[in-house]
């Protein structure tokens, strides 16, 4: 804060976050991963594809924040909801219904209106600053 300067501080691998090369190192990362998923057969499972994911990030030596990750199966409300466990490395990935992602939230048969209605709540939060402010 202010004047203050951090620590040094070891980094085993890639940069501090915030670094200015972080995102084009993160491109040529991921650049990587969609590369190795393109080319599964279009006939294998998800858990095909989590165990690419998993040895990708072990080569890379990147972790998975576990508390952020969640399957979320869409479908339509009269098909059931996938039951097959999914792992990735040594711990089994949980199915949520609701997914939030960018400030829109999603759900697993595709309702938007639960997303934008609070697309809309935001907007008047936002449009009522404006008129205080």
């Amino acid at each position: 804060m202010g004047d203050s300067l951090t620590g040094w501080f070891p980094i085993p691998s890639g940069v501090k976050q915030g670094n200015v090369l972080s995102p084009s190192l993160f491109s040529l990362f991921i650049n990587n991963l969609a590369f190795e998923i393109k080319h599964l057969n279009l006939d294998e499972y998800l858990q095909t594809m989590l165990n690419v994911l998993q040895n990708w990030c072990c080569r890379w030596r990147l972790t998975i924040n576990q508390a952020k990750t969640q399957i979320m199966h869409f479908r339509k409300k009269c098909f059931p909801r996938s039951t097959r466990v999914m792992s990735l490395g040594s711990f089994n990935v949980e199915y949520t219904s609701q997914y939030k992602y960018l400030g829109f939230t999603f759900d697993e048969f595709m309702n938007l209106e639960f997303g934008i209605k609070m697309l809309a709540r935001v907007k008047a939060v936002g449009a009522k600053y404006k008129t205080h402010a």
